[in-house]
């Protein structure tokens, strides 16, 4: 019955099903408290109301339930404190209680001697890590973090071997015990110093993820011997005293994440190719990119911004067929945009921004396929490695980038929905090409802070799916397209300091971007949007208009009133020559004719006389 929508409390027929052996409800709307007579089903062996949301207490009935192996109440309100008979389950294999309002201390299971897997994450627990954890010799998962234990009893032995050690944001302080080195996830404390060498004898862990602590000195070179598939070193204060480890070519990692630290050298080549995501940003790497990076087959994600990268952007980066993700944002890279980059037929979100790079846009940038479609999943996502690790570290795999005006991070979880395109604060020049059209899947497409020229193609008006749109600070003329109208998705949109004229396109959508700073610096513009009506945007122009039309219509007057004269003379016979001979009498002179009254004014009377 789970993945319902069931909705009430739990009917109390239920708990009269003494030989119920299987209670599955997680996944739906059940409220209410969990009542006592829940300890009835003494026949229970998996328990299962997980995302729910039952309240109240934990009842003490629950220690009746002596046959079971899984418990599962995660994802509920349930509060108060852990309730001491859980101790009673002496069969109890895997216990999940994360993700509630539990407050207290952990009350003594040193009973369960079966424990292999205790979730305890993201509740309002308190006091001392118990020591006696660590003597539950077949606890393979523990995880205690988003709570605010303390630590003292660094110094213990443990008799269990864990594969996971979820501490997160404990905060944990001084230096890392070494039978620590042993475990795996110690993200977000406050553990400093250097990690000691014997990290290379964990071999058993699939997993170090230590970000967001306070290490420092070099990464040791005995990582290398682990077996290791996600490495998470990020947000501390590593720097490099010679080189990156070098891992063996056979290794099986696919997640590295040495961002935000101190490392500064050439680009390490040092990662295996079974490297599908590595993460190196925010550090003090430079060098031009190196050639070796295509020895990664796999690599699907490759972030270098923010470091000191310089040259040009290689066209051997086609050869990686499976990259998705390349952001080299930031850093000192010149030359043109190579064409070769359209090869990359799954890339869907490239940033380039914030280099020095010239030329114009490449004319096949719409042969970017994976921005044209719905997007694959990423494989790391279906490893069973990241799948036990992301919703505890949701910062895995996350991307930072200029979003909607903003740097901001995209969630690991909905990564692969996103397409992004950004060049801005580049030197690019010439037209922006149709081609970006075909586009139809990008969802934000920032050309800002070039000087790029020509008008905005209409075939903008096509991605459907764009939800922010900066063309800012460019020289562009012309009108915007009417087409923008068909954006309905559009969010934020930045056309000020170019060349733009005419009227700002109306739509459902378009009213909505009403924010005259995103127009401004286009003196020709006009619409509702700017509150600037457009029979009224140019009076400057409209008076020069209006002055040459009198002057026009002033010269057309005097011409046709002088037309009109000189028919009226020769219509009263002023100019008739008729009865002139002068075979007769050259001395003879036409007689006076009288003359029009109109033509009595001294002006045209001196012209005709």
């Amino acid at each position: 019955m789970a993945f319902n929508e069931f909705r009430g409390s739990l009917p109390p027929e239920l708990f009269c099903l003494r030989q119920l052996a299987h209670f599955y409800l997680e996944g739906n709307l059940i409220d209410g408290r969990l009542s006592s007579s829940v300890g009835n089903l003494s026949s229970l062996k998996y328990l299962f109301l997980t995302k729910n949301s039952m309240i109240n207490e934990i009842p003490d009935e629950i220690g009746n339930l002596t046959h079971l192996e899984m418990l599962s109440f995660s994802g509920n309100k349930f509060s108060g404190k852990i309730p001491i008979p859980l101790s009673n389950l002496k069969e109890l294999r895997v216990l999940f209680l994360s993700d509630n309002h539990l407050e207290g201390h952990i009350p003594r299971m040193a009973n369960m001697t079966k424990l292999e897997q205790l979730w305890l994450e993201h509740n309002f627990l308190t006091g001392q890590i118990p020591a006696w954890l660590f003597d539950l010799e077949k606890l393979t998962l523990l995880s205690l973090g988003g709570n605010g234990f303390t630590w003292k009893n660094t110094d213990i032995v443990p008799k269990c071997k864990l594969s996971s050690l979820l501490l997160r944001s404990c905060n944990l302080a001084g230096d890392i015990p070494s039978w620590l080195s042993n475990q795996t996830m110690l993200s977000q404390n406050n553990f400093s110093g250097e990690l000691p060498d014997t990290l290379g004898q964990a071999t058993r862990i699939k997993m170090l993820l230590l970000s967001g602590n306070d290490f420092s000195g070099p990464i040791p070179k005995s990582i290398t011997n682990t077996k290791l598939k996600l490495l998470d070193l990020s947000n501390n204060k590593f720097s490099s005293r010679g080189e990156i480890p070098i891992f063996d070519q056979t290794s099986s990692l696919v997640y590295i994440d040495i961002s935000s630290n101190r490392l500064s050298c050439e680009i390490p080549t040092t990662f295996p190719p079974s490297t599908e995501v590595l993460l190196m940003s925010q550090n003090e790497f430079f060098g031009s990119l190196p050639q070796e990076f295509t020895d990664m087959r796999r690599l699907e994600y490759l972030d270098l911004h923010d470091n000191n990268i310089t040259g040009e952007i290689p066209s051997f980066l086609s050869q990686l067929s499976l990259l998705q993700i390349l952001n080299l944002r930031n850093n000192d890279l010149a030359g043109s945009i190579p064409p070769d980059l359209s090869h990359l037929e799954t890339l869907r979100i490239l940033d380039l921004s914030s280099n020095h790079l010239s030329g114009e846009i490449p004319l096949n940038v719409g042969y970017l396929r994976g921005m044209t479609k719905a997007p694959p999943l990423f494989s790391w996502l279906e490893t069973s490695a990241f799948a036990s690790a992301k919703s505890e570290f949701p910062h895995l795999l996350g991307l930072e980038v200029f979003w909607k005006k903003l740097e901001q991070g995209l969630p690991s979880q909905n990564l692969q929905m996103y397409t992004l395109l950004d060049l801005s604060n580049n030197q690019l020049s010439g037209e922006i090409p149709s081609s970006l059209g075909e586009l139809i899947k990008l969802k934000s497409l920032n050309l800002s802070h070039n000087n790029l020229t020509g008008m905005i193609p209409k075939c903008i008006g096509d991605l459907g799916s764009l939800e922010s749109l900066d063309l800012s600070n460019n020289a562009l003329s012309g009108q915007i397209p009417q087409t923008f109208a068909k954006l309905g998705e559009l969010s934020i949109l930045v056309l000020s300091n170019n060349k733009l004229e005419g009227e700002i396109p109306r739509g459902p959508q378009m009213d909505t971007l009403n924010d005259p700073n995103d127009y401004a610096n286009n003196n020709g513009l006009c619409g509702i949007q700017i509150q600037v009506p457009c029979h009224e945007a140019f009076p400057e122009q409209q008076g020069k208009e209006e002055a040459w039309f009198s002057w026009e219509m002033a010269l057309i007057g005097y011409a046709a009133g002088f037309v009109a004269a000189i028919l009226a003379v020769y219509t009263n016979g002023y100019f008739d020559l008729s009865r002139y001979d002068p075979r007769q009498d050259h001395h003879w002179r036409r007689p006076k004719a009288a003359i029009p009254s109109f033509l009595e004014s001294p002006k045209l009377a001196g012209s005709v006389r």
